[in-house]
């Protein structure tokens, strides 16, 4: 197969210095026990890896992406399988942590059964393990790393959401020619989500002639208190405020500036799409903007029909892009190990192939260098909702 991409040796070698001598056995992997082995030549599972947080900061994403697999997996699995063998995942919780998520990657190294990996959800843990996974000749299948460099790092490595640089791309757009602001202010997460971005958008809102005015960051589980950061952001003389983070954070950076009178529009990022956002800020989360590659509007085909479903099935979960990306990562492996069995590469070569494949929110392609090509939506929370503002 012809490279679809280059690795850069330089970054690998810098992001795995320092957490590889934190390696060892006391992962924290659990699961179904989807050892290969059966009567004949057929497996009694064919086993797929997921790696994500359910302790930690970010836990409520790793259990919203694991309510998707166990979704998809209940209907696969009982439509027959791969030729009558269930696909069976075990998951593995490495708490958003890079050092955690190095020592999970080492324990599915270990395992010869495991075809496919599905995770991590943070970039920085995704670009962590990648080198390892990329040498091993393992998929690893992130529904949520938009970090630019990440699928550039082997050709093992895919992503199910649009990349950073994306993303900016059409938030720089929209700032500008749709809400009519040219002075930005920025609250954003120190992490290399939030560096990235911070750094992809100061070029991006110039080439339309605005200006990050002001920008202020903050670390996350340590930062509770934003009112210094807002007070000097309300200081400066800005169009509008763009929040890049997560829903926690992100939900009392809205209802802080609020009490504060920060009297501008709000926009922030894709992963600011959780309910739970609208239910910690109230009434303050009206008008709130953002761009995401999810919307509860789709009308694709089948689409309100697996919604109602989901939300039946998951009371008290709000479905996001993480969990439509993961339903559709999921979703790709298995028909990927259905086409083409569990040889390691042809899964990868099949992923990589797929130019129309018709995700639960629409079709989408495989770009060649691992990237899903996702259209994005407009969202604004009016009455205690995300909805379309298209």
């Amino acid at each position: 197969m012809e490279m679809k991409k280059i690795a850069s040796l330089a970054l690998s070698l810098s992001l795995c210095a320092g957490l590889l001598a934190g390696c060892g056995d006391s992962g924290n992997g659990g699961g179904n026990g989807g050892a290969a082995g059966g009567d004949g030549d057929k497996p009694e599972s064919y086993k797929v890896a997921f790696i994500g947080s359910f302790t930690g900061n970010q836990a409520q994403y790793g259990e919203s992406q694991r309510a998707s697999i166990e979704m998809y997996l209940e209907k696969f699995n009982a439509d027959g399988g791969v030729d009558g063998v269930p696909v069976v995942v075990d998951w593995y919780d490495d708490k958003s942590d890079p050092k955690e998520t190095v020592t999970v990657g080492n324990k599915i190294l270990g395992d010869d059964s495991v075809i496919a990996a599905i995770g991590p959800f943070s970039s920085t843990s995704a670009m962590a393990i990648a080198p390892m996974f990329e040498e091993a000749g393992i998929t690893l299948y992130s529904p949520s790393s938009s970090h630019p460099d990440f699928t550039n790092m082997g050709e093992y490595m895919f992503r199910g959401t649009p990349t950073q640089e994306y993303y900016v791309q059409e938030y720089a757009k929209y700032i500008s020619d749709v809400m009519g602001c040219k002075k930005i202010g920025m609250i954003y997460v120190n992490s290399d989500y939030g560096v990235v971005i911070h750094d992809l958008f100061i070029p991006e809102i110039q080439k339309y002639g605005g200006e990050l005015v002001v920008a202020e960051n903050y670390i996350v589980g340590q930062t509770k208190d934003f009112s210094p950061l807002i007070s000097k952001i309300k200081t400066q003389d800005i169009d509008c405020l763009y929040i890049v983070g997560h829903y926690a954070e992100g939900a009392q950076i809205i209802s802080q500036a609020k009490k504060l009178q920060l009297d501008v529009p709000y926009i922030g990022t894709a992963s600011l799409m959780k309910q739970e956002l609208i239910d910690i800020c109230g009434d303050a989360a009206d008008g709130f903007l953002l761009l995401n590659n999810f919307t509860p509007d789709n009308d694709a085909p089948g689409f309100q029909e697996w919604l109602a479903e989901f939300e039946e099935r998951n009371p008290n979960i709000s479905v996001d892009a993480h969990v439509v990306n993961t339903y559709d990562t999921i979703d790709m492996i298995c028909q990927a190990i259905q086409n083409v069995g569990a040889d390691r590469a042809a899964v990868r070569d099949w992923i990589n192939a797929q130019a129309e494949f018709p995700g639960i929110g629409g079709t989408f392609s495989m770009a060649e260098n691992g990237d899903a090509i996702k259209p994005l939506f407009p969202m604004i929370v009016k009455d205690g909702h995300f909805v379309s503002n298209a």
